[in-house]
């Protein structure tokens, strides 16, 4: 570690020097990022919403944005951020080579020869329009595109495509940081051996896989510095699943002790072993199960990893946050179709929840477009954290999700599965 310390210790020299394009802060020190990833886009019923959202990350403590494509509001994201003081890791979308959890294509990087120059020359588009933008902190060029690419002959010929289109990007914009991102450490050994135009490391990851990142860059012989561009709790893909197979999410309050406490040993103390901060995921407002288990928004309503994010970044603890909702317990976990099942709320005999309670089900084993989708349950309440609803007639596995709304509006949220049985 020692002599880590020094290399590192070398690199920041370097890097306060000039010989890095990554900013340094008033204090001549590496731009440390306290960002969160950003989906809030203006409706016509808010047409200000970003510029709100903006607003309340600067409040939160933090500094950086990330976004994952150029769209028809960069402009304006741009313009708001820098109003707030707020810096922009602006995404360039690279098409992926076969679906996946972080976006569809088809792309064959060896193949694909007219459809990789199409997208070049908009990614280069994008770069000359927003280069010179005060607000911009660097590239994200591509999102775990190399983990979404079928064959080892189309990996290596995307990262190539990566470094050429790398080096056409350095002739229009030869000073902003460029950083790719990957799943975990999935594409650095291709990083290193076809890309050495790129300045910085984007890893995402989540929950104790963080705090392992920089050992495992070593490994794999890389000096380059790094940012956890997702950064947040366990996610499902690495959980445990239950008896009917499915993944045990963790409880509001597991997430929420994680985030603070992930963020100050996974992320604050590897400084010295080239981390550069990281994005908290996410700034966003969605309805479905991944929204319920990492954004900040539930249809306007702020869930716990809002406030974990807000104490990490600044040390403010919540007042009046309710995490009183633990695990679901349910029975029968097998009911027949048209059986009502019990639900009881963990802990048991904690404080009455009241009346803003409402049940909902997936169907978590099936098709995407199909298990994404999140359904209403009738439900009534039988005593203080006790409550029965009638799930789905057809036989198959469900994953029940009981809401609860506290009187400050945060939403918490608890949710365990059971089996229909003919």
């Amino acid at each position: 570690m020692k002599n880590l310390t020094v290399l590192f210790g070398l690199w920041m020299c370097g890097l306060v020097m000039g010989e890095s394009r990554w900013p340094v802060d008033a204090r001549g020190e590496p731009f440390f990022v306290k960002g969160v990833t950003f989906t809030i886009k203006n409706t016509p019923e808010n047409p200000r919403a970003m510029e709100s959202a903006l607003r309340d990350v600067k409040e939160m403590g933090g500094n950086t944005i990330r976004t994952w494509g150029v769209g028809s509001e960069t402009r304006a994201l741009l313009d708001a951020a820098h109003a707030e003081g707020i810096k922009v890791m602006l995404g360039l979308w690279l098409e992926h080579g076969r679906d996946g959890a972080e976006g569809d294509g088809d792309m064959n990087y060896l193949l694909h020869t007219d459809r990789t120059r199409r997208q070049t020359g908009q990614i280069l588009r994008q770069v000359a329009e927003f280069h010179e933008h005060p607000a911009l902190l660097g590239w994200g060029v591509g999102n775990e595109v190399i983990l979404n690419i079928p064959t080892e002959e189309q990996k290596i010929a995307y990262a190539r495509y990566l470094e050429a289109l790398c080096q056409e990007i350095r002739k229009i914009d030869p000073v902003n940081p460029l950083m790719s991102v990957s799943a975990f450490t999935v594409s650095v050994p291709y990083w290193e051996k076809y890309c050495p135009s790129l300045d910085v490391y984007g890893i995402n990851a989540y929950g104790p896989a963080i705090g392992a990142i920089p050992a495992v860059l070593r490994e794999l012989g890389s000096q380059k510095p790094y940012v956890v561009t997702e950064f947040g709790p366990q996610g499902t893909w690495d959980a445990a699943k239950d008896a009917r197979g499915v993944p045990v999410t963790p409880t509001d309050r597991e997430k929420y002790d994680q985030i603070v406490r992930g963020w100050a040993e996974w992320v604050e103390a590897k400084r010295p072993e080239g981390c550069l901060g990281a994005f908290s995921f996410n700034f966003g407002d969605d309805w479905g199960p991944t929204s319920f288990h990492l954004d900040f928004f539930v249809r306007g309503h702020r869930r716990p990893g809002y406030w974990a994010t807000r104490e990490a970044f600044s040390g403010r603890k919540p007042e009046g946050l309710d995490l009183n909702v633990g695990g679901l317990l349910m029975s029968p976990v097998e009911p027949a179709p048209g059986e009502w099942v019990r639900a009881g709320v963990e802990p048991l005999n904690g404080p009455s929840l009241g009346e803003r309670v409402s049940f909902y089900y997936r169907t978590p084993l099936e098709a995407r477009d199909i298990r994404n989708r999140v359904l209403p349950l009738e439900h009534e309440a039988l005593r203080d954290r006790i409550y029965r609803f009638q799930p789905p007639r057809s036989p198959g596995v469900y994953e029940i999700y009981m809401h609860r709304l506290d009187e400050a509006g945060n939403l918490t949220i608890a949710q365990s599965t059971l089996r229909v049985v003919e």
